[in-house]
């Protein structure tokens, strides 16, 4: 049964296995500082298949006024199971006083339908390179009016 956990109950070799899990991780090099990147992000939600890690998403920001998506991950094998919509569902409410969220991404061609569905979660995209992707979510003006 799949869970969702806002602990920090996880260690190196469960973000190593998660990370390396698509065959590449750009923290190839440099895993020990991945696993101290992570223990210190402001937020961090991960996904269990009972004692297997199998998604993660995790930020750093301010707190108030903006955070940093630095990665949303989900094991090759979950793939298309809902689980990165989980995921980011549980981080929004987390960060709901937040007033931006920014997120970049790798402008592959293999994201479109990550693209799309980014968008169809509230992001905008903000820049686009040949290589990068900048995608912003911003808390509606009425809201933070109330």
């Amino acid at each position: 049964m799949m869970k969702l956990r806002k602990d920090r109950s996880f260690n190196s070799n469960d973000i190593n296995g998660l990370y390396l899990s698509k065959g590449y991780s750009s923290y190839e090099n440099r895993l020990d500082a991945l696993f101290d990147a992570v223990l210190s992000s402001d937020h961090v939600i991960t996904a269990w298949d009972e004692a297997r890690m199998v998604g993660i998403i995790r930020s750093s920001g301010d707190q108030n006024f903006t955070q940093y998506i630095s990665d949303l991950i989900v094991h090759p094998e979950y793939k298309t199971k809902g689980l990165a919509s989980k995921l980011m569902n549980t981080y929004i409410n987390e960060v709901s006083e937040v007033d931006e969220i920014f997120l970049m991404m790798d402008a592959a061609p293999g994201n479109s339908f990550t693209k799309n569905w980014l968008i169809y979660k509230g992001f905008e995209i903000i820049a686009e390179t040949g290589e990068q992707t900048i995608y912003l979510m911003k808390k509606d003006e009425e809201e933070n009016e109330m």
